[in-house]
């Protein structure tokens, strides 16, 4: 870190100690997707909204996105201070901790759930470690993943042979697994790359797919989905400690809200995103009994183990409460 952004940082920091609970004060938010986005209306948005309402309006979220910090660039001004809460995936950055890597390969057993077996507390804990404070952990629940391609699979029980998908590194042993290519980009950048043949297809969340727009470029959607979908909102821990003790209950108290009330919407949301699909022309292809197996097998061993051999003791935690409790 250069001298001048130490400097920057350093100021922000003393301003955002020295004004919360005496003044207005003034978060900044990055999100890792733009407003369409149905993960930031049904969490972000609504945080904001009851954060500003609950403080009376002492304090005032902005809120930026991809536009301003890349999506896999976004921890790292977040952990420097620059920006104070983060709303993300775990899966973009694995280049500063692992420990939440895994989340989308369990089944999503439900908010209050994974707070009382302990996940929550387990994921706050790793993000302590590298500055970080846990605020909310919001699951989308079951089917939380799929794939949509602009050409017709091969059939069989390689399916994915010969097309280069886009995705995150989580999504790199199923697409190999069925005989595919990993191709990393961020979401803002898979229209145009599959628009112009540079990709194939895509991994994409269940829920918020018609915001991408991807149906106007995609011919089919592969069935089954997979794996669950787990977001996290996060905040400078230095910001957190300045926080007084009234604050950052409400803090919590509104990410515990958000998970609850975001999960319930999320669980309607699916069903309309398969007759949006529909509805854009775009058809099922179901892959074969054995591909399916092996994408599923695939997607919780791959990822885990290699959650486990990147992440070490932090990522060890979190899977075995997972195993402990069936998940």
């Amino acid at each position: 870190m250069n001298k001048i952004l130490r400097q920057s940082v350093c100021a922000l920091a003393l301003t955002v100690a020295s004004g919360i609970g005496a003044q207005a004060e003034n978060l900044r938010l990055l999100t890792s997707w733009d407003m369409t986005m149905p993960a930031n209306v049904h969490i972000v948005q609504n945080y904001v909204e009851r954060v500003q309402e609950r403080s009376e309006g002492e304090i005032e979220i902005t809120i930026d996105g991809p536009e301003v910090v890349a999506a896999f660039e976004q921890i790292e001004p977040v952990q420097a201070g620059v920006f104070q809460l983060l709303f993300t995936h775990p899966a973009y950055h694995t280049s500063v901790t692992w420990a939440g890597f895994s989340l989308d390969s369990s089944v999503d057993p439900g908010p209050e759930k994974r707070r009382e077996i302990g996940l929550w507390d387990a994921m706050d804990e790793a993000y302590n470690k590298i500055g970080l404070k846990l605020i909310a952990l919001p699951g989308s629940g079951n089917q939380g993943y799929q794939f949509v391609v602009s050409k017709k699979p091969e059939d069989g029980d390689m399916p994915f042979a010969g097309l280069k998908l886009r995705g995150s590194p989580s999504y790199k042993p199923i697409i190999e697994a069925l005989g595919g290519a990993l191709v990393v980009l961020p979401g803002g950048e898979t229209y145009a790359a599959m628009d112009r043949g540079v990709v194939d297809g895509a991994g994409w969340p269940l829920i918020g797919f018609e915001s991408t727009k991807l149906a106007e470029v995609s011919e089919y959607y592969v069935r089954p989905t997979f794996g669950s979908s787990t977001y996290v909102l996060l905040m400078n821990l230095n910001a957190w400690s300045a926080l007084d003790e009234d604050t950052q209950k409400t803090l919590l108290e509104i990410g515990a809200e958000i998970e609850r009330d975001g999960y319930k919407a999320f669980e309607k949301l699916k069903t309309q995103e398969v007759e949006r699909m529909q509805a854009a022309g775009m058809e099922e292809y179901a892959i074969s009994d054995a591909a399916a197996e092996r994408m599923q097998e695939a997607f919780v061993k791959e990822q885990r183990s290699t959650a486990l051999e990147a992440g070490g003791d932090e990522t060890r935690k979190v899977i075995e409460i997972f195993e402990a409790n069936g998940l």
